[in-house]
C-alpha cells in the first residue's frame, strides 16, 4: 500500500482523469477486479486479459501476458511499481504510464470501454506531448 504524503506526486500534472485513475490504483480503490471496492465480493479476482494471475495493479502495468507489447513501447525501462520506484518520480515514465493505461484500458469500467473505441484519445493525446 502506498503511503499518503503532502507533497503532490508528480502525476498529479497528467490531465485530471488519469491522474484520478493512477491514485485509485495506487491505494487499491480502482475498477481492477482484484480491488474488492468497486465490485461485487463473489465475483473472480482473475485478471479479464491474461486470466492467469489476480487483476492487480502489478499485474494490470507490468505482468498481463496479454499487454505484453503496450508495455514495452510505453513503460519500457519500469520495472517496479513500488512507491519508492523510479516510475513515480519521473515525468516522462509517467506520461508513458499514461498513454498504456488509455492504450489498454487498464482499470475503466466496462461501460467507458464500450463507449470510448479508440486507443487513445485525441485529448488525451494533446495533453500527453512530451513537448508541451
Amino acid at each position: 500500500m502506498y503511503d499518503g504524503c503532502f507533497t503532490p506526486h508528480p502525476f498529479t500534472g497528467l490531465p485530471r482523469f488519469i491522474c484520478g485513475h493512477i491514485n485509485q490504483m495506487r491505494t487499491g480503490a480502482s475498477h481492477l477486479a482484484a480491488h474488492g471496492s468497486w465490485r461485487n465480493r463473489v465475483a473472480s479476482t482473475l485478471c479479464p486479459c491474461c486470466e492467469q494471475d489476480d487483476d492487480t495493479f502489478s499485474d494490470a502495468i507490468l505482468h498481463c501476458s496479454a499487454k505484453v507489447e503496450p508495455c514495452l513501447t510505453h513503460l519500457s525501462g519500469v520495472e517496479d511499481i513500488d512507491p519508492d520506484a523510479t516510475l513515480w518520480s519521473s515525468v516522462s515514465l509517467l506520461r508513458g504510464l499514461a498513454k498504456y493505461l488509455y492504450a489498454t484500458r487498464t482499470g475503466f469500467l466496462l461501460a467507458m470501454l464500450l463507449v470510448r473505441a479508440s486507443p487513445i484519445t485525441p485529448e488525451a493525446e494533446s495533453h500527453l506531448d512530451c513537448s508541451t
